[in-house]
């Protein structure tokens, strides 16, 4: 019996250890500070249904699928650092070209620092 709790409990640890950090309005004002190799996620923060996403690809890689960039699911974008370094993620929302009477759109702009 020792010996399940034991397995139980590593296998919770190690998915505690995966779990994504989960970007928050306070991230994007402070900027972020990760280890190489954590995994986080970027919800939308706005109504909008396609976005454009640029990263620093040298420092970064995308977990979400390619074909959801555009359009992400509620959960958002995840992402995963793979190397030592720093860059900016941006978040701009779409306008149509005939969206000239509707506001700007949001456009977030996240730091992060791989160390």
């Amino acid at each position: 019996m020792n010996g399940r709790r034991l397995l139980f409990l590593w296998i919770l640890a190690a998915a505690a250890a995966k779990a994504d950090l989960v970007v928050t309005r306070q991230d994007f004002m402070t900027g972020l500070t990760l280890a190489v190799g954590a995994t986080f996620r970027v919800p939308p923060s706005a109504d909008h249904e396609r976005w454009t996403v640029t990263y620093p690809h040298e420092i970064v890689r995308a977990l979400t699928r390619a074909d959801r960039i555009e359009h992400p699911d509620a959960r958002g974008w995840r992402f995963e650092t793979i190397a030592r370094g720093s860059g900016e993620l941006t978040f701009t929302g779409f306008v149509p070209p005939d969206g000239a009477d509707r506001p700007n759109p949001p456009k977030l702009v996240l730091h992060v620092t791989v160390q």
